[in-house]
């Protein structure tokens, strides 16, 4: 299996914080160590797995965790002493434990793709730490070393990559690698050891002994993910990872017998409380009937308030007629997504929209007790939510057994809890929108909730309802046109940008790696109206489709992107545009894959 990821998760901002485990790398090493185990066994390094084990992969190698801005894919700009002390305590544990395979990163370490440095797979990771077993990459990863593609790349395989994942282009790349083997590029003896290297793990895991997969007990059984025992430890699984940051006047828990609203866009959907890679690699899926035995958040509180003499009623929107409930419980948070879909430029709770703020404030404003239970793949800044709530329960993505969090919201029909709290947070809560990165260690360290905090139905809580709501930030960079150059890091917002070091003129960053559909916005203030040549510093190895520009969602022009003959050398395209004075939008979405860009400059005609 794919797991675990033991990243050390340094920004919150970036999408794949929830495959995470802590902010805090003793924690990582602590808790990598027991699910290694618990996939493996615990057994020597030689010693042939049960056949109830599977092997287990360490990823992604190494510093994913600690791109700058939190950016999917990005550049983890650290030196070699903080990448061994802070981003490599999760595969020490692993490795120690007995970790069969490591996956490589599609992130950069100072400016270097993690699949083609030879240094980290091969020195350090094989020489160094005495790993002899073997390295796979991630899904085309190879692709994004320089001079590779994802059918050809013999600088991943030389550098120590011993099983490249090739997920459409696997002909070409076999063609090209054995073409590679005949020229000497790759030499026998790494296509050797590569092999010996897998051989090694099949053999160890069992896999040579045992019999073919669709032969083995319970193969094609899928009545055996639905067992008894199965769901209960799912279900154990959420009600332990349940942090409760607020309960004010200890209004939890909740006594099953009145009735309750339940109410929100998350309280009947499986899907949402599930996350990314469910079903679908974004996780997008809103019909619960994809999830057979599954149990949602509301069906949970409906089967344990109708088995107590109370009534729960869904209401999404929070509409009712008739008498007031007694309660609303209402369950909202992030939408899934996965990888970089899920970067973000700030940890500010639903920017500019606020509708899951107004469904508290309503009941809050009728007098009715508010319990929020809230979705998430991480800490997110939700200081206003906080303040309309009486109780605030962090659920994170608890998956298909939604029913373990009504058996700790409610107490008997004698008001003894049946379940209390016992999660505590792994990652920092930030006070602010801005705070980010935000972390234990800090020289500076003042979060909303401290690593580690989680109450119980036994304390205090002092928080009360007057939690600062202003953003604590000054806001996205605006640049001065025609006074300003947009250095092409310094977005306003994006999807799926990746920024690397540029070699261009000036130095900094640029972004790259460009796939149709990735976007990304800057905030301009033109300050004479008038016509301008745009000019866009741009460099593509093979040429590209390029991107589609608008300003205040007006398409202004396409520019296509030309081959410069490399990555980083660059040239310099113009389009003409007129602009309005006032403060605008300029946005960039790609309609071409494979192309870079520096900086974009305005100058008046």
């Amino acid at each position: 299996t794919f797991a675990p990821t033991v990243a050390t998760v340094r920004d919150d901002r970036w999408g794949r914080t929830y495959e995470g485990y802590s902010e805090d790398p003793d924690l990582v090493s602590a808790l990598t160590d027991d699910i290694v185990h618990g996939l493996q066994g615990k057994t020597s390094t030689n010693t042939v797995f049960d056949n109830n084990r599977i092997v287990a992969t360490a990823k992604h190698f190494i510093g994913d965790g600690g791109t700058t801005n939190g950016i999917d894919q990005g550049n983890t700009q650290v030196d070699e002493e903080t990448l061994r002390d802070l981003h490599a305590k999760g595969f020490y544990a692993a490795l120690n434990a007995g970790a069969q395979t490591v996956m490589a990163s599609y992130n950069s370490w100072n400016g270097d793709k993690l699949h083609g440095n030879s240094y980290l797979l091969t020195d350090v990771l094989r020489d160094q730490i005495g790993f002899d077993r073997f390295v796979i990459g991630d899904w085309n990863g190879h692709a994004q070393v320089a001079g590779c593609s994802n059918g050809s790349c013999a600088t991943a395989i030389n550098a120590g990559v011993d099983m490249i994942m090739v997920p459409f282009d696997w002909q070409s790349f076999y063609n090209n690698t054995l073409a590679q083997v005949q020229a000497g590029t790759i030499s026998m003896a790494r296509l050797d050891e590569a092999v010996t290297r897998i051989l090694r793990v099949k053999f160890r895991s069992g896999l040579m002994s045992a019999p073919r997969p669709g032969l083995r007990t319970h193969a094609a059984d899928n009545s055996v993910l639905a067992s008894t025992e199965i769901k209960a430890v799912a279900r154990q699984a959420v009600r332990e990872s349940l942090v409760l940051l607020k309960n004010k006047s200890n209004i939890l828990p909740l006594n099953p017998n009145q009735t309750i609203l339940v109410a929100g866009s998350a309280a009947d959907n499986i899907g949402q409380q599930a996350g990314g890679w469910s079903i679908t690699w974004q996780g997008d899926i809103e019909n619960n009937d994809d999830f057979p035995e599954g149990t949602s958040i509301f069906s949970g509180i409906q089967t344990i308030v109708a088995n107590n003499g109370g009534t729960a009623t869904l209401s999404p929107t929070g509409s009712f007629t008739g008498n007031a409930p007694d309660v609303a419980i209402v369950v909202f948070g992030e939408t899934p997504y996965s990888e970089g879909a899920g970067d973000l430029n700030s940890l500010e709770y639903q920017a500019g929209s606020k509708s899951d703020l107004a469904l508290l404030n309503s009941f809050k404003s009728q007098g009715i007790p508010v319990i929020s239970i809230f979705i998430s793949g991480r800490p997110l800044w939700v200081n206003a939510e906080l303040n309309a709530s009486d109780a605030f329960v962090a659920a994170w993505l608890p998956g298909s057994e939604g029913g373990g969090i009504a058996e700790v919201l409610f107490s008997d029909n004698n008001g003894t809890a049946v379940y209390d709290f016992v999660g505590k947070l792994s990652y920092s809560w930030p006070n602010a929108a801005n705070q980010t990165p935000l972390n234990s260690d800090d020289a500076s360290y003042s979060p909303l909730f401290a690593l580690g905090y989680g109450l119980t139905y036994q304390d205090t809580d002092t928080l009360g309802d007057d939690l600062d709501e202003g953003t604590g930030g000054s806001g996205p960079t605006v640049f001065s046109v025609p006074a300003d150059l947009i250095e092409a890091e310094n977005f306003s917002a994006m999807s799926g940008i990746q920024l690397e070091t540029t070699t261009d003129t000036g130095g900094g960053q640029n972004i790259g790696f460009v796939d149709v559909g990735d976007w990304l916005e800057y905030e301009i203030d033109v300050t004479i109206a008038g016509t301008y040549e745009i000019q866009y510093r741009l460099a593509s190895l093979p040429g590209s489709g390029g991107f589609r520009t608008t300003i205040n969602g007006v398409v202004a022009h396409t520019q296509s992107v030309p081959s410069t003959g490399g990555w980083q050398n660059w040239v310099t395209e113009t389009q003409t545009v007129t602009l309005t004075a006032g403060r605008q939008t300029l946005r960039l979405d790609a309609i071409g894959n494979e192309w870079n860009m520096n900086w974009i400059r305005f100058v008046q005609q």
